[in-house]
């Protein structure tokens, strides 16, 4: 079994996959035991190594034959590429630069109209509160004048007491969220 392993991870152009069937429980070792056995074979060396030659060969194969995976995360945001992407773009189809800046002012002025009108419905919404706040007021005065006409003080005190926590209230809101 070492033969044949050995023989083809040496000799790529017979085999290029190791037939891993049958190995031992670590193959990485095995692998590296095969490698070193045709290594040994092709210069040409017929004596055998000493196992503990062996040993430290393979420890030292395996810290130098490691696979390094590395992998880069561009993160960027923005309708537009970066400069070196649009160039490749640009090569690839003439014109493509132009329709990508395009887009991305398109979608700039997109913003933009959404967040005027959001600012402009929030205005709205912020408005018709301070009319219906100012309505339910001259409401409450009016009700209040109408039980002080009518003599009942209970209903002129609640409803001028009321009116003045409300606007006591908003303006303490109004000053606590700025």
């Amino acid at each position: 079994m070492k033969k044949n392993l050995a023989k083809q991870v040496s000799d790529p152009k017979e085999n290029t996959q190791p037939d891993l069937e049958g190995l031992r429980a670590d193959p990485i070792e095995e692998i590296l035991d095969s490698v070193l056995s045709a290594s040994v074979e092709e210069a040409g060396l017929q004596r055998k190594l000493k196992k503990e030659d062996k040993k430290r060969f393979l420890a030292i194969l395996e810290r130098n034959i490691a696979v390094k995976v590395t992998s880069s995360v561009q993160v960027r945001s923005g309708p537009l590429p970066p400069a070196e992407d649009l160039a490749k773009y640009e090569d690839v189809l003439p014109g493509s630069a132009d329709r990508i800046m395009t887009m991305g002012e398109k979608e700039q002025d997109h913003r933009h109209a959404l967040d005027i009108t959001s600012v402009q419905a929030e205005i709205r919404y912020s408005n018709k509160g301070m009319y219906i706040g100012a309505l339910l007021l001259i409401i409450l005065i009016i009700t209040a004048g109408y039980g002080a006409y009518i003599e009942n003080s209970l209903l002129t005190a609640s409803c001028l007491g009321v009116g003045v926590l409300s606007v006591i209230a908003g303006f303490l809101k109004a000053k606590i969220f700025k």
